[in-house]
């Protein structure tokens, strides 16, 4: 035998031994010994159908949708009227409270220009009331249903899309309950408690970003808070302020601080401050002006914790909708884990012009209500980058935060947030008996079809089975290489693919028998046979594996994994019933005086 075909026969079953003992811990469990994990540690995870998971349900609060819809009708009034020079008493400006927009018009003899002009903004607008010089507009109910409506579905993508980029797969995001409910249920499938808390706050994270300008020049603060009796218990006003490099202008810096936390579990320690953050927006609760909104940093000292306290410009000037490339980096100055921001084309003009019209005051970047960092703008950026710095934490924590922000990021905010509710364990939707029931019919199968293989063609059949028998382990240990989700649709996927396989092997078979009818000798007939039965079984398995692509690009859940499985397998049954196969045909033939072949 030539060199290459002992090259080739190595290199198969040091493959064929590995995959198989990647396998093990799917097989074995939790019983995998420990040192095993050295060899593979991977298992083949099972979806809902088959070994349960998590159910969550979660309301969508669909009027943060109206309100931030109303925002940019607001800001949309307040552009057409002051391009068609209509003095404005009050701005235009959304009222959370009712759901409307108000604004004030200075002058008398403008009011039917300003109503027209304002309403022209939105079809679905309508006048709420009326009172002097003053309106009162909103949408109309058929627009508020569909903006409810389209809160829920949007949340539901994005859901999905979070939940795939974490590579779980065969999770299932529904609708749950009634329209009016306005509800979203979560299944995942078994995974580990630190998984399901990991993909819990992933999933009920907003990720709105928002870029706002800083008003240090208001004094709204220190009138808030000098001598305040109504000042929380355990809270604390703490004012200071710091110098601009380039101006030299001292800009204040303001602060509520809390008493000392000590606890020492992340959890309760987590609880605690939002319950801190939650008393400090109450008391400073309706004090902003009606353009204005407060926005909070938190700043940890050891055991000491101060909210950083800035008086926000309401108007959103740039949102996260603007980002095409979101990244987690490390800064190599000081080894110190951020997030990285590309803008769009239109984001890096907006963002451009804004750093241009604000050189010398402070840019919050506010994520999810909270602000990450507020910035002096000292000059014009260009180029449309920005980036997010990671607080406080230990170098591991920072990387972890990196993560789960470049998965919110990119994909993409959600149009209202979640309100968790019910939550419960599940078990498999098919019943431990149905399970069993369908363990049982594949293996009868598989009985049936290598008995036959090997009864039908003899020992060419017994080559079949290994190669048949091969492929199951390659398909399981790919899948659990890959992280995928074993459900009942993807066993599905394994049988078709099984199916397939012995297909390709009879179709070889029947074409190496036809060259013996036609008097080739054995290693002849085994050349022209695979030569010939080559192009047939690629045309069927590509084409069968552009329809497992196309299931996988558009459908979800279950859908998907067996597309998955589908098309792993199909490359699986490529190589064993082609490359395999084939192996053991060259080694009985080539160089050897064989006058016969068993098939």
């Amino acid at each position: 035998m030539d060199r290459n075909f002992k090259w080739k026969v190595g290199l198969t079953v040091i493959l064929s031994i590995y995959l198989i003992l990647y396998t093990v811990p799917t097989f074995l469990g939790e019983k995998t010994p420990t040192w095993y994990k050295h060899i593979s540690e991977s298992k083949l995870k099972l979806g809902l159908d088959l070994k349960g998971g998590l159910s969550l349900v979660y309301r969508v609060e669909v009027e943060d949708a109206i309100v931030a819809k109303l925002d940019m009708i607001a800001d949309d009034i307040n552009t057409r009227l002051e391009k068609n020079k209509i003095e404005l008493k009050q701005n235009a400006y959304a009222n959370e409270e009712n759901l409307t927009v108000s604004f004030e018009i200075a002058k008398d003899e403008q009011k039917a220009d300003a109503k027209d002009f304002a309403l022209s903004v939105h079809s679905a607008l309508v006048v709420d009331e009326e009172s002097g010089n003053k309106y009162t507009i909103k949408f109309n109910s058929r627009e508020i249903k569909e903006i409810k409506k389209d809160a829920v579905n949007k949340a539901i993508d994005t859901i999905r899309r979070r939940i795939n980029s974490m590579g779980i797969g065969e999770q299932e995001v529904v609708r749950y309950g009634d329209e009016e409910m306005y509800s979203i249920e979560v299944r995942l499938p078994g995974l580990k408690e630190e998984d399901f808390n990991n993909t819990k706050e992933i999933i009920s994270k907003t990720a709105q970003l928002e870029f706002k300008v800083v008003d240090d020049d208001s004094d709204v603060m220190n009138q808030i808070n000098t001598a305040n009796p109504e000042t929380p218990a355990g809270i604390t006003y703490v004012t200071s302020s710091y110098l601009v490099d380039k101006t030299g202008e001292s800009v204040p810096d303001r602060f509520y601080k809390t008493d000392d936390i000590v606890e020492a579990d992340p959890i309760k320690r987590k609880a605690l401050l939002q319950k801190a953050h939650k008393s400090i927006e109450n008391f400073v609760k309706g004090k902003a002006p009606i353009t204005h909104k407060f926005g909070y940093q938190l700043v940890e000292r050891g055991t000491t914790h101060y909210y950083r306290t800035y008086l926000l410009k309401k108007k959103t000037v740039l949102t996260g909708e603007y980002i095409s490339e979101v990244g987690a980096l490390v800064d190599s100055r000081n080894n110190d884990p951020y997030v990285s921001l590309t803008f769009t084309t239109i984001g890096a003009e907006i963002f451009e012009r804004l750093t241009d019209e604000n050189k010398h005051r402070r840019m919050a970047i506010v994520l999810d209500d909270m602000v990450d960092s507020a910035p002096i703008i000292q000059d014009r950026i260009s180029g449309g980058r920005a980036s997010i710095t990671l607080g406080a934490g230990n170098y591991k924590e920072k990387v972890q935060k990196a993560e789960m922000l470049k998965i919110l990021l990119k994909a993409g905010s959600l149009p209202a947030s979640l309100t968790k509710g019910e939550e419960r364990r599940v078990g498999a939707t098919l019943g431990e008996s149905s399970i069993k029931s369908g363990e049982f019919a594949m293996a009868i199968g598989a009985i049936f079809v290598l008995g036959f293989m090997m009864i039908y063609y003899r020992k060419a059949g017994v080559i079949a089975a290994i190669a048949l028998t091969l492929n199951v382990f390659f398909i399981i240990s790919i899948m659990a290489f890959l992280g995928a989700t074993l459900t009942l649709p993807g066993i599905a996927g394994i049988v078709l693919t099984i199916g397939m396989s012995v297909d390709a092997n009879v179709i070889i078979y029947e074409r190496i028998r036809d060259e013996l009818d036609a008097k080739r000798p054995p290693i002849s007939a085994v050349k022209y046979g695979y030569e010939k039965a080559f192009s047939a079984i690629i045309d069927a398995n590509i084409t069968t594996m552009i329809a497992g692509f196309i299931l996988y690009q558009y459908g979800s859940g279950p859908v998907q994994g067996f597309a998955v499985t589908l098309i792993v397998g199909i490359l699986s049954s490529l190589f064993t019933a082609i490359v395999v196969t084939r192996m053991f045909f060259d080694y009985a033939t080539i160089g050897k005086k064989v006058e016969k072949l068993s098939i």
